[in-house]
């Protein structure tokens, strides 16, 4: 009874985050190949449907354990700030009752988090999500060469498959990330491993058929980056200095690149414009100095039509996000929200970077390599604090799962304590354990 349970709740876990990688769910709008998502400012019955039954089951699973899971969600108090400032802003909000609803679904996605975080180690989270991501991938595949119309095409001007998806950017994100969770899974895993690896090249191969740029170079600075994190495993007299002149060679290939952007971005078909990014930037910085501090309330500046004002600058392109996370976030919850969430995002990366040194293995370094992975996508993409999304989810329980102080500051202990082991003199040691035998001896003779 007991291993059917576990099956159980590890299928759901499973099909929750499926569907946070927004899967299957557009294709519920699609019309000859067309997808038109739902009127954001109402919603669609039926999936809230869905969404409502996921997030009363995640709060049962929570109540199980109750005591424990307070005690994991205690670890993120910024966390819940952030997610507390996002309910308030109904007050303030243009659309109440949808900046109400939506902040309601937020807190069942981070709650979904604590979830995680409570009820699995990190490697237990990442085969989950190895699951979740891997059916997604073969479904990908599998629409893209049946139902060409729906799975290999994302428009004339925009060509790129896209999956089970409702466009290729998010095709391409999803599979940016399985990209990063398949790696993680050949470097451990003991068993199957070459399942791991076919599931790899898999969401490689995705992430270039979805012709998503973004997703290209996000996988590229990961894969890039992945052997220069390992280093905090080092010891840190080795380790600092190395990640430093790291960091500077990264910064002038960064000042590079960006002297040279138009040129660079000409030779892969694109501009400096970045897709036309860079002409939504502008307008929504203007539309964030006339509300800087608080926003337009959480999810309400998208959902009330703002983005039509767009359009005659853009000739004719209406956005549904600013396409930077720290923009929306922005947008919706101001400056304070801002701020929150990049001191909440600052503690969690130092606790990331202390446990990858501290853990000694390559699972560990999973949390400081997600953390890197969510950054990268907000410049490009609004992956920040977004409600039903994979991101934010693995985002708290990646957070929730890091050692908090106290365990960072007894792993600290224990290292000082085994360094200060190794530094003994080598004939100390061996009269003390002389010693030790000598006194085993006479207890053994009395």
């Amino acid at each position: 009874m007991i291993p059917l349970k576990r099956t159980a709740e590890r299928a759901f876990a499973v099909l929750v985050l499926l569907l946070f990688t927004s899967a299957l769910i557009p294709l519920l709008y699609a019309h000859g190949g067309d997808i038109t998502a739902a009127d954001e400012s109402q919603g669609d019955p039926k999936v809230q449907v869905v969404w409502a039954i996921i997030y009363l089951i995640t709060f049962l699973l929570l109540a199980t354990r109750w005591k424990y899971a307070v005690q994991v969600a205690a670890r993120g108090k910024v966390l819940w700030v952030l997610v507390g400032i996002a309910l308030a802003s109904v007050l303030w909000s243009d659309l109440p009752g949808t900046t109400l609803r939506q902040s309601v679904a937020l807190i069942g996605t981070t709650a979904f988090g604590v979830y995680l975080a409570a009820r699995y180690e990190i490697g237990e989270q990442q085969r989950l999500v190895a699951w979740a991501l891997a059916i997604a991938a073969v479904l990908s595949l599998a629409f893209a060469l049946a139902l060409p119309t729906y799975g290999a095409s994302s428009g004339v001007d925009v060509p790129g498959w896209r999956g089970v998806y409702s466009q290729k950017n998010q095709l391409g994100s999803t599979m940016a990330l399985s990209t990063l969770v398949f790696l993680f899974l050949v470097l451990t895993s003991r068993k199957r491993r070459w399942i791991a690896g076919a599931c790899l090249l898999l969401s490689f191969g995705l992430v270039i058929l979805s012709k998503s740029m973004s997703a290209l170079v996000v996988c590229t600075v990961l894969l890039a980056l992945f052997p220069v994190y390992s280093v905090l495993r080092w010891r840190i007299t080795l380790a600092v200095p190395l990640l430093t002149g790291t960091w500077l060679l990264v910064g002038g290939v960064v000042f590079w690149i960006l002297s040279h952007a138009e040129a660079i971005l000409g030779t892969v078909g694109r501009n400096a414009t970045l897709t036309g990014r860079t002409g939504v930037w502008a307008l929504v910085l203007a539309m964030i100095r006339e509300r800087p501090w608080l926003g337009y309330g959480y999810g309400g500046f998208w959902a009330s039509g703002k983005g039509a004002y767009f359009s005659f600058a853009l000739n004719g392109f209406e956005p549904t996000s600013a396409h930077n996370g720290f923009l929306d976030l922005w947008l919706q919850l101001g400056l304070l929200g801002v701020a929150v969430f990049v001191f909440t995002f600052l503690l969690a990366l130092l606790r990331a970077a202390a446990w990858a040194h501290l853990s000694k293995s390559t699972e560990g370094l999973w949390p400081l390599m997600y953390l890197t992975f969510m950054l990268l996508y907000s410049i490009t993409e609004s992956s920040i604090m977004n409600r039903n999304d994979i991101f934010w989810a693995l985002y708290a329980a990646t957070i929730l799962s890091s050692l908090n102080r106290r365990d960072l500051s007894g792993s600290l202990g224990v290292e000082k304590q085994q360094s200060h082991r190794e530094t003994t003199p080598s004939k100390n040691r061996t009269r003390i354990s002389q010693a030790g035998a000598r006194g085993i001896q006479r207890t053994h003779d009395q």
